[in-house]
């Protein structure tokens, strides 16, 4: 009983050895995925502003719209802070740098023919701005196209290919770890039985954990690299429809309600990756700058489209100025606005208010809804719950929303309330530090 004691002593310290060993190469492997992964999203994204300044700048041109200066703006604005986070990407990869590194001042280049365009528009020198836009015809296009395809294109394969070698680590793991575990039993089965029940535990765990960390893996690339690019250039594609002259109003209402869904569609994505990346432990990435909350917060409206139109406004006091993610509060604000237009009275006012008399800046968004139940106060945040109050309606929500909202705010240091009552409505009130750190602490995994 001593030597099978002893001998099964010796057999754990070695299985815990090697895997452990093999859980490290794993997990490395993993974390080339994950960096993989979010390299084919800034590339995709990247490519997605650049379309984006340059149809958006035609169509102003040509229409002269306010709203489509203001979204070639904002497109040009998110250009060059994709461009820093692409190159510190793809910078582990030499044929991907040197590629990037031929792309950048090509796409800088771009921009600053759009921005000469706006301005020449602003002045209203509309010939300046035609001819500005004639140095941007396809031939200057193509080009740039065909680096992104070959960035995406490269990525995507090495994203391929260290998928393959996390699997084939996780496959030898699984081996090593089924054959020591094997030998393990048997001389369990003379020592004790207690020391098979952990043993059998741990490897349960452990294919658990595997078949976790794979199905996030597999997620977060088919969202990435198979949904958002196609979602983006129907986006695109239906805006051009609605603003075209040549149709009718009731295909212009079609193609407005595809840009809506769109748009829908990209926040839901969002918050199906950010669920992922928390799920799985890591951190939200979190990137302060200078930014203007009430701008931020009339931004994010605007994105909401048709849905927000009329029934959204925007109050300021005092300075709300500060440092803080601008990318994501936004999507704080639209998921908080989103809440409430799903979830409030049809027709109803929305407000926000950002406050900026005190030391910290508050964010608060109020429905006239008819009030949530206290017990559902704070289950709100939870993932997949969806607190419906007395005169709200069924929606097609997986309830995320506000659990995204609780951990981007977290991740600036900052704090997320509910107050609602019957009769008084419903206020979610975001309060924010004027300085978010550089580096955000990890949000925690689960909830």
């Amino acid at each position: 009983m001593a030597l099978g004691f002893a001998a099964a002593i010796l057999c754990l310290a070695a299985t815990v050895l090697v895997t452990t060993r093999l859980e490290a190469a794993r997990d490395e492997q993993a974390r080339l995925v994950q960096h993989t992964t979010e390299t084919l999203l800034a590339l995709e994204a990247l490519e997605a502003a650049h379309r984006t300044a340059a149809l958006s700048v035609d169509a102003h041109v040509e229409g002269g719209a306010t709203w489509e200066r203001e979204l070639t703006q904002g497109a040009l604005d998110r250009i060059e802070p994709l461009l820093q986070r692409a190159g510190r990407l793809v910078s582990d990869e030499e044929e991907q740098a040197a590629r990037f590194r031929e792309l950048a001042p090509q796409v800088r280049r771009q921009a600053e023919r759009v921005r000469a365009s706006l301005e020449a528009m602003a002045q209203g020198d509309q010939p300046g701005a035609h001819a500005v836009l004639h140095q941007m015809g396809l031939a200057s296009m193509a080009p740039i196209d065909e680096l992104f395809r070959a960035l995406v294109d490269s990525e995507a394969t090495l994203l391929e290919r260290r998928h393959r070698a996390w699997r084939r680590a996780s496959v030898t793991g699984a081996a090593v770890f089924a054959l020591a575990t094997a030998v393990l039993l048997g001389l369990i089965l003379l020592a004790a039985r207690r020391v098979g029940t952990e043993i059998r535990a741990r490897e349960k765990l452990s294919a658990e954990r595997a078949d976790t960390l794979a199905l996030q893996q597999q997620l977060m690339a088919i969202v990435s690299h198979d949904l958002r690019g196609p979602l983006a250039a129907m986006k695109s594609t239906a805006a051009l429809l609605a603003r075209s002259p040549s149709i009718d109003d009731g295909h212009r209402e079609d193609a407005l309600r595809v840009v809506s869904n769109a748009r829908r569609m990209e926040r839901l994505i969002r918050d199906l990756l950010d669920f992922s990346r928390i799920r799985a432990g890591h951190a939200l990435p979190i990137h302060p700058g200078e930014a203007d909350l009430v701008e931020l917060c009339r931004s994010a409206v605007s994105d909401l489209g048709r849905d927000a139109e009329g029934r959204v406004t925007v109050e300021g006091r005092g300075p709300v100025t500060g440092s803080w993610d601008r990318d994501r509060l936004e999507q704080v604000v639209s998921n908080l606005v989103s809440n409430a237009l799903k979830y409030g009275p049809a027709l109803r006012p929305i407000r926000i208010v950002v406050d900026g008399t005190g030391g910290d800046v508050l964010v608060s968004v109020h429905d006239d809804g008819g009030g949530l139940p206290p017990e559902q106060l704070e289950a709100v945040f939870e993932p997949f719950r969806r607190a419906v109050a007395g005169d709200a309606q069924e929606t097609g929500s997986v309830g995320l929303g506000l659990y995204i909202v609780r951990r981007i705010v977290e991740a600036h240091g900052g704090e997320v309330t509910v107050a609602s009552a019957p009769g008084a409505g419903t206020t979610f009130t975001v309060r924010l530090a004027r300085r978010t750190a550089p580096a955000a602490a990890p949000a925690a995994a689960g909830g």
